[in-house]
């Protein structure tokens, strides 16, 4: 499974996010707020988002083993809350917790997508958990 026009967020980016951030995530022709574009491809063993860190304008690669994750939740929830987006409830996240050498690390993946958001988000959620 391969979708284009992914952002990405981690945990403490949303947490952290500078009142210009907010306001950038609010305005029409901007995008949700968050810090990484990319390409997100599934397959039985891991999750690969390929793009770019939008803040510090360089590449970007993140790569998580599927027994890796350890929960999966689409929608908002108390850290990226609906007041994050200006599309809310069209534009919910999926949020991702997963292993990682640094202790378990969270992130938020959001499509920019003319097709059914939440259709494509709960396949994955089935491919993950399968």
């Amino acid at each position: 499974m391969k979708w284009g026009n992914t952002l990405m967020a981690y945990e403490e980016d949303i947490k952290s996010r500078s009142f210009w951030d907010w306001i950038k995530a609010h305005t029409s022709f901007m995008q949700p707020l968050h810090r990484y574009e990319g390409v997100l491809e599934l397959d039985e063993q891991k999750m690969t988002f390929t793009g770019k860190d939008v803040k510090v304008d360089k590449d970007f690669d993140l790569e998580i083993a599927t027994g890796d994750i350890t929960d999966i939740h689409f929608g908002f929830d108390d850290v990226f809350t609906g007041w994050e987006d200006r599309a809310a409830p069209w534009n919910k996240p999926l949020r991702l917790r997963y292993k990682s050498k640094e202790g378990e690390k969270t992130v938020y993946l959001l499509r920019i997508s003319t097709v059914n958001m939440d259709l494509e988000f709960q396949a994955i959620k089935r491919f993950m958990r399968s």
